[in-house]
C-alpha cells in the first residue's frame, strides 16, 4: 500500500466521524490555536511573577540547567 493510498484511507475515515470532522475545520483549528495562545500567555505571566519573587533561585536553576546540559553533552 502506498503512502498516498494510506493517507486517503485515513482522511476518509476521519471525515466519517463527526467529532474529527469538526476538529479539522478551519474554525475548529483556529479555536484550538486561540485557546493555546491564551494558555501560553497565562503561563508566561505566572513564570514572570515567580522569577520576580525568587530571582536568586531562578538564576540558580538556570545555571544548574546549563551545567547539567553541558555534562550530558560530553
Amino acid at each position: 500500500m502506498s503512502a498516498g493510498a494510506l493517507l486517503i484511507l485515513i482522511a476518509a475515515l476521519a471525515m466519517m466521524d463527526g467529532r474529527v470532522r469538526d476538529r479539522l475545520t478551519p474554525e475548529g483549528v483556529w479555536n484550538r490555536v486561540t485557546n493555546q495562545r491564551g494558555q501560553i500567555a497565562m503561563t508566561s505571566a505566572t513564570v514572570y511573577e515567580v522569577i520576580a519573587e525568587h530571582d536568586k533561585l531562578a538564576m540558580f536553576v538556570v545555571a544548574a540547567s546549563l551545567l547539567v546540559g553541558c555534562m550530558l553533552r560530553t
